[in-house]
């Protein structure tokens, strides 16, 4: 693992750097790296289905259902002049004005290099324009997409 030293038998220091850690907007085949979030919760993800739902029948006999959909979200808390609001308001823009045969879906990942973490959403949609707020204070947009090809990915250390 990245960034994990040891400094003594069983004693390790895991060194989280955010310079290591983008965000990206994948538009029509073209990249953009996103910068200007908040300064807490930059993104946040989550598959919307569970892989896996138990019940049980009249009989009490378990039941398990494995759900192989991909649905997924990012939420992404911008600083409301920065760059990254900016896109995204470009964004909900072309979702309102794409034309017949146009792809309004815009592709999502976030990469970590210090855990190795990857999580992407290469068919996006952002929900709506986010929520107001004025302040004496930095104002922040939240801007959430939902969409489908959700995949969280991590390198593993452990063999099992």
């Amino acid at each position: 693992m990245a960034n994990k030293i040891q400094y003594a038998a069983d004693k390790w220091v895991y060194l989280k750097d955010t310079r290591f850690i983008h965000n990206y907007l994948i538009v029509d085949g073209n990249t953009h790296e996103l910068f200007g979030f908040s300064a807490t919760d930059a993104v946040k993800w989550s598959k919307v289905d569970n892989d896996f739902d138990l019940d049980s029948d009249f009989t009490g006999d378990p039941l398990a259902l494995q759900n192989h959909s991909s649905k997924g979200q990012f939420t992404y808390s911008c600083n409301e002049n920065g760059m990254s609001a900016e896109y995204f308001d470009a964004v909900i823009n072309r979702q309102k004005t794409y034309q017949q045969g146009e792809i309004p879906t815009v592709g999502l990942k976030m990469v970590d290099e210090n855990s190795g973490k990857t999580v992407s959403l290469p068919f996006a949609f952002c929900q709506k324009v986010p929520d107001g707020q004025k302040s004496n204070s930095f104002d922040n947009a939240d801007y959430l997409f939902l969409g489908w090809g959700f995949d969280d990915s991590r390198e593993s250390y452990v063999d099992l």
